[in-house]
């Protein structure tokens, strides 16, 4: 009985030792797997990242273009009033380059047409979050121009105005030939 008793302890110390080496090689197999898992997150992470500044650069240069080489006035405001884009028309409608209108605001660029940060219309934008259509009279070196405007809020993802924009197409020939 106690040679059986033996060959029972031996038995059993020659399992749990081939139980120790599987657990101790299917641990190192898996930590082996998670590394190379994360070196391949890590490194589609930087292509993923790479492919979405690309799309984002690229969107953004399509807006510019759109907004950059529209013969309609493009102008965006903040809520303070201070003007944050101003396209190449607006600019040469008014006689103004970019340093002359970015962060400035009505008031600031053109004191004998406006008094106010923001017209009636543009207030109503802000606070009621709802586009406006207006026409717009300027007087502008000795010419006077009229403006179709349409006003609308830019609006963030907690829906909350954040600024104003307006584009503004010319109905100052149109106006002309029909006197």
């Amino acid at each position: 009985a106690l040679y059986y008793q033996k060959m029972e302890l031996k038995g059993w110390g020659f399992f749990n030792i081939v139980f120790l080496v599987v657990v101790i090689v299917l641990a190192a197999l898996s930590g082996i797997f998670s590394l190379v898992f994360f070196a391949y997150l890590i490194r589609n992470y930087d292509e993923f990242k790479s492919a979405s500044e690309k799309s984002l650069f690229e969107k953004q240069k399509f807006l510019d273009d759109i907004i950059h080489n529209s013969t309609s006035l493009v102008s965006v405001k903040d809520l303070k009033g201070k003007y944050v884009v101003v396209n190449s028309s607006w600019q040469e409608t008014f006689g103004l380059s970019l340093e002359d209108s970015i962060g400035k605001t009505d008031p600031d660029i053109f004191p004998d047409v406006r008094k106010k940060t923001f017209s009636d219309f543009e207030q109503r934008v802000v606070f009621q979050g709802i586009a406006q259509q207006v026409e717009e009279t300027f007087d502008v070196r000795g010419r006077r121009l009229i403006f179709l405007s349409n006003i609308f809020p830019i609006i963030n993802e907690l829906g909350q105005v954040t600024s104003i924009c307006t584009i503004s197409l010319s109905l100052t020939s149109l106006r002309d030939m029909q006197r």
